[in-house]
């Protein structure tokens, strides 16, 4: 356990917890710098492992890998969720359990082989047209003086804020839930925060 008496060990503790925070955080985030945050983020967590081994030992290192994935992991997403929250007032149905599952749906879209995109978004596009043409769907559309396309817009909106499919598909089948959608949307609810809304009364 000679590690522990170096002060660079403790250093690059710190500096995981920091790099951890990035990539989650702007894992999360829509802004124009995000997706590089969360590269960054990414990149610098396996600099400062790689450099565990080599300035602490391997043993050092291995403390610090299983330190990342147990500990350090797990509060650097925490403090991510805080941080969103933060910066995301309307997002009050936003639980830390729906942020680590948005979490999961964000790394499934991002992580999908190029083929399997393609083919998705064909199966994908053959389901909602089908839901376009469903009576019960188009009656409520046009009693909001909606047009078909806005259940690819609910859809894709509901994706990009990671729902998952499983929420997803569930509002843009179900005529109240569509209506419920475009009401809060009306209403000027944010649509991250009717995503949120929407994750916890169909996948709590």
């Amino acid at each position: 356990m000679e590690f522990l008496d170096l002060w660079f060990w403790y250093v690059l503790v710190l500096l995981l917890i920091l790099s951890n925070f990035l990539n989650f955080f702007g894992h999360h985030t829509n802004g124009r710098k995000s997706k590089q945050i969360s590269i960054f983020g990414g990149l610098t967590t396996w600099i400062e492992l790689i450099c565990g081994f080599i300035f602490t030992g391997w043993i050092g290192g291995l403390v610090l890998i299983l330190l990342n994935f147990i500990v350090i992991g797990h509060l650097a997403q925490w403090l991510a969720f805080i941080a969103f929250k933060r910066l995301h007032p309307n997002a009050k149905y936003l639980t830390y359990r729906l942020f680590q599952l948005r979490n999961r749906h964000l790394e499934k879209q991002q992580t999908a082989h190029i083929t399997g995109i393609m083919r998705e978004s064909s199966e994908r596009q053959a389901f909602l047209t089908q839901i376009k043409q469903e009576n019960r769907i188009l009656t409520v559309l046009n009693e909001l003086g909606e047009h078909e396309g806005k259940i690819d817009e609910i859809y894709n909106a509901l994706i990009t804020n990671g729902s998952g499919e499983f929420v997803a598909n569930c509002v843009v089948t179900n005529p109240s839930l569509v209506r419920e959608f475009i009401e809060l949307e009306g209403r000027k609810v944010a649509v991250e925060d009717i995503t949120f809304y929407f994750m916890e009364s169909l996948a709590g």
